[in-house]
This record gives C-alpha cells, structure tokens and sequence, in this order.
C-alpha cells in the first residue's frame, strides 16, 4: 500500500501523464461537457445542515457578476456544454442574476439548462422579464424544502402565471446523504478512492468565481478543510492564456483517473453511503 506521500507523488505524475494526452486530444477542438454547474454566489436563505455545497460553512457573498459572465464566455470558448445549471447558494439572492440570463439568452451555443432554487426568494420584475426572455432556453427547478411549501407554492404558481418554464421538486429522504460537514474526519486513501469511484457528483463540473472544480465540494474545500488546492483539481479559468494549455487543464480535473485530494473529507454520493438523513434540516 502506498504512503501518503508516495500516493501524492503517483497522483501528481499522473496528472502530468494525463495533461499531456489532452493537450494533443484537444489542440483543435473542443472539450465536450455534458453538465456544467455555475455558481453566482454564496449567499443563501436556508442554512441546510447536510447542503452539498458547504455553503453554510463559507462567507455569504456575490460573485461580481461581470466575472462570472467573462468566465462563463471563456468556457463557451473552450468547451462544447450541453447543460448548464446555474446555482447559489440561492441564485435568486444575487441582484443581478438577470444580467446572466441575458447573457445565456444571446448565445446560440447555449441550448438547454436550469436554474436550481429554494423558492424562497421571489425574483424582482427585472428578473422575471430576462426569465420570460429565454423563451423556456433555462428551466426553473424549484426545489421543495420541508417547512417551506407554502411560500415555495406561491413562488411556484408566479412563475407559472408568468408563463416561465418551470417544476417542483420534492425530495424524499433517501435523496439526502451525509457527506460530512466541517467536522468530517479525514479518510484513508482507499476510502476516498472508493467514494470517488462510486460517486455521482464527480461529473458535476462547477465553475466558481472563476475557479472550475470536477465537484461543487472542491470549491469550498480549502476554506473548510484546510486542504491545499492541487493544480490538476483546481483550474483558475482566466489565468492561462494559451488555448491549448487551458482545454489540457479544463479535461484533466475532468479525469476519472484519480481522486481528488477533497474526496479525503467526503462520504460521497453513493449507494454505498446508507447514512441516509432528512432533507433540508436547518442550522440552528
């Protein structure tokens, strides 16, 4: 069994080993994404003790909106996206969230995505008219927490008046793991492979203020775990400025070939994981 020292030193000789084929694999085309997650911000209206996302462990901020649109039209350079997603914390917090849509709403390469909400936080006339001018491009998912389906309802049934793509999502508590918040102890190396292999977040490709991770988890693992952030696992979008250099990096921290130093402190999104836990339980 490799040490902890000789596994950093085979992960990082593979990453290199890695980047290499991509930068052949994609010196003229494309890197292929099927999900891309963008987060606008930290700011959220529920603290859900089990979030996925970390969020009620980080700073509640919005991301200068002007960067999120700069990096998002750098990935639609570099990347051929089939799905976006666009996420908070809770999007609607952020008060410009209209400018992205309307950003989405001009690109023809931008066909099909979501925005995933509480329902919690009624969007602002402004934004309702930038949703309407998607013409049903993004779907509104609103996500039913326990204690709020009244207002989540009204929300629901604006939106529909307004004639704006949208559905309910009522989670069953089969669909909430523990993942592990900050007091999650580090796992072995084996048990961070296993989770990784068997995880269904490792394809949910996040861009964060300009930071693109192969899991949402890896945004905010820095900040809660102390875990320094590998190359290979954390792309800043705007800081290469070679094409070429950028689509290697982007399809590495894509890679299945290994597990991420923040799997370390995570139980992962498996059948394997049975500690099943009552959604949208809040932080008192």
């Amino acid at each position: 069994m490799l040490s902890e020292s000789s596994d950093w030193f085979y992960k990082e000789l593979l990453y290199h080993l890695v980047y290499l084929g991509n930068w052949f694999k994609y010196f003229g085309k494309k890197v292929p994404i099927d999900f891309f997650e963008v987060w606008v911000g930290q700011r959220c209206s529920l603290r859900c003790k089990e979030c996925c996302h970390l969020i009620p462990y980080a700073d509640p901020v919005f991301y200068e909106m002007d960067t999120v649109i700069a990096d998002c039209s750098a990935f639609l350079d570099l990347c051929e996206i089939e799905f976006f997603s666009i996420v908070g914390g809770e999007p609607f917090c952020h008060p410009e969230l209209y400018r992205l849509l309307d950003f989405f709403s001009g690109r023809h390469d931008v066909l099909d995505g979501k925005i995933v909400t509480n329902g919690t936080v009624m969007p602002d006339r402004r934004t309702i008219n930038s949703l309407k001018n998607l013409k049903g491009k993004f779907e509104v998912r609103i996500d039913l927490y326990p204690g709020k389906e009244e207002f989540t309802s009204r929300f629901y049934n604006s939106l529909l008046e307004e004639g704006i793509r949208c559905h309910l999502t009522r989670f069953e508590e089969w669909s909430w793991k523990r993942l592990g918040g900050p007091e999650q102890e580090r796992l072995s190396t084996k048990a961070a492979k296993d989770a990784f292999a068997r995880c269904w977040d490792k394809q949910c490709y996040t861009l964060a203020n300009g930071e693109f991770t192969a899991c949402p988890r890896g945004i905010l693992s820095e900040h809660v775990f102390s875990i320094p952030k590998r190359r290979f696992e954390h792309m800043r979008i705007l800081d290469d400025k070679s094409k070429a250099t950028s689509k290697a990096l982007i399809a590495t921290c894509m890679t299945h070939k290994a597990y991420k130093d923040y799997c370390r402190h995570c139980l992962g999104m498996t059948k394997t994981n049975l500690d099943d836990v009552t959604p949208g339980v809040q932080i008192t």
